[in-house]
């Protein structure tokens, strides 16, 4: 399989997202995850957070991808059996590690300007913030 490579195209590339180290928060958000897998074979799987950032986020997955892979995340309603209509966002694998039911990746956003939710935390003065 051909390595995946981030477009030139794009806003912000993930390389600088590393060197600026977003501010992460332990957040279980359910996704969907879309992608092809170490063998090129397309597949989806529901998963769910472990943190999250405004820049990406750390999540698990039973199915292993390259590294690098990009890979398309939706959030997913809990409460609505049918899932969510939320549009897909595109984040590209940056970090790996074998566990024993599959594996956790730490990814970040292709595209800056792409909504992605961040949990709503409070602040130290007790005031509610977004991080």
């Amino acid at each position: 399989m051909s390595r995946q490579t981030v477009p030139s195209n794009l806003s912000t590339a993930p390389a600088e997202f590393g060197s600026q180290r977003a501010e992460r928060i332990a957040s279980q958000l359910s996704i969907e995850v879309c992608g092809f897998d170490r063998c090129g074979r397309f597949f989806t799987e529901r998963s769910e957070t472990c943190d999250v950032s405004d820049a990406g986020c750390k999540f698990y997955l039973r199915t292993e991808v390259e590294r690098e892979a990009v890979v398309a995340l939706r959030v997913m309603d809990r409460s609505d059996p049918r899932g969510s209509v939320a549009a897909p966002v595109l984040f590209q694998v940056a970090r790996m590690e074998r566990g024993s039911s599959g594996w956790t990746l730490a990814a970040w956003k292709l595209r800056a300007e792409d909504s992605w939710p961040m949990p709503e935390v409070q602040a130290r003065d007790g005031a509610a913030s977004i991080e």
